[in-house]
């Protein structure tokens, strides 16, 4: 007798996703989440809110925003109950087909995956940014100095344009879904929603799941996972957790599920596997665990443009441009309340060595000590 069918570890698109699925065929099913449940009106309105704004539970704060440092970069990811959809941009384009040139003799066309596509629009209520911005316009007359000025596309986005700060009963579901809320476009997007019309997951596949009967456990870490009996979990698992961030009374627990679904982004299931293969808990892992992983490709840039002109008027993403076949680029806005992300940021610095590059950083500073 296990307490659960399954066990979905995090909340964010893939744990969602396949708890909504799992419990539509039936399967008793429960979500755990390192991360806390919000309100709209709970997510901070600046930044600079710490307690509100970042994922740091050892020091008190329990936002949405979690920071990873690693030697080369530093990873943005989400926390809270919908993952990486409450601080997401909500941009959700299709792949390009040339993207399945290399895996056709593998994995089919890109046809195959249209249906998907559409169903998962349908629930993400996805639509194309209605309106051009003073950043698309920006966007465009850069594309035209770079020779490719009709790369501009308007981006496609998860929000309910309606109108402006006015509440509606559900819009996508035909009355299942909860009640949104018009954009006004104050660019905090990524701050997390206070108004209601980023389509979120807790507005969609959660807001199903649990009428499904699936239990969300939220501010819960998982430690650890293992085999109740054989080795390869024909006779389930066993995941324990502990209060996210505790010193002291972690309130260890255990539950049992016939089957575990990993999905704590790139870098946590990434991070518990590895804790589980070192310490022998699930001794079949592979030893290729941690090899190929890598970032979602993308690199910020942050660009100050001398004039008075409110950048922020919009959703974080409006549109984008395509400077050639491998590359895509969009401006983003954190809203007037994330200027504290500005102390990620700092001179631009040529390529150089491990020696010459802080050299060079050294010199754009002394050389530009307003700007830094």
């Amino acid at each position: 007798m296990y307490d659960y069918d399954w066990i979905v570890i995090g909340s964010g698109f893939g744990g969602s996703v396949a708890a909504l699925r799992l419990a539509e065929k039936g399967y008793r099913v429960a979500i755990i989440e390192s991360g806390r449940r919000f309100r709209d009106d709970e997510f901070a309105e600046r930044l600079s809110e710490l307690r509100r704004s970042l994922w740091m539970p050892r020091l008190g704060m329990k936002g949405i925003l979690r920071l990873t440092p690693f030697k080369d970069a530093t990873v943005l990811s989400g926390c809270g109950v919908g993952g990486g959809s409450l601080v997401y941009a909500q941009t959700l384009y299709r792949a390009a087909p040339r993207f399945f040139e290399e895996w056709r003799r593998v994995s089919g066309s890109a046809a195959d995956l249209d249906p998907h596509y559409d169903e998962a629009e349908r629930m993400l209520g996805v639509v194309t940014h209605p309106r051009r911005t003073t950043g698309d316009e920006l966007l465009m007359s850069v594309a035209a100095d770079m020779g490719v000025a009709d790369s501009f596309q308007p981006a496609r986005v998860g929000v309910y344009f309606g109108d402006p700060g006015v509440t509606v009963d559900d819009p996508y579901f035909g009355g299942a879904g909860p009640a949104r809320t018009g954009c006004i476009e104050c660019g905090q997007c990524m701050l997390g929603c206070r108004v209601g019309a980023k389509n979120t997951l807790p507005k969609n596949y959660l807001w199903f799941a649990e009428r499904r009967g699936v239990r969300i456990i939220d501010e819960r870490t998982v430690t650890d996972v293992r085999s109740r009996g054989a080795d390869d979990g024909a006779d389930g698992y066993v995941v324990t957790s502990a209060r996210s961030g505790a010193w002291l009374r972690k309130d260890r627990r255990k539950l049992t599920a016939r089957g575990v679904v990993f999905a704590a982004g790139a870098l946590g299931t990434n991070l518990l596997l590895a804790r589980c293969k070192a310490s022998g808990t699930l001794p079949r892992l592979s030893d290729r665990l941690g090899h190929l992983v890598r970032t979602n490709s993308e690199s910020l840039t942050a660009v100050t443009i001398p004039d008075d002109r409110d950048w922020s008027r919009s959703v974080a993403i409006t549109g984008s441009i395509f400077p050639d076949n491998n590359s895509h680029s969009e401006l983003v806005t954190y809203g007037k309340g994330g200027d504290l992300m500005g102390l990620l940021f700092t001179l631009l610095t040529p390529d150089g060595t491990r020696l010459t590059r802080p050299l060079k950083l050294l010199s754009q500073i002394s050389r530009h000590p307003i700007r830094f």
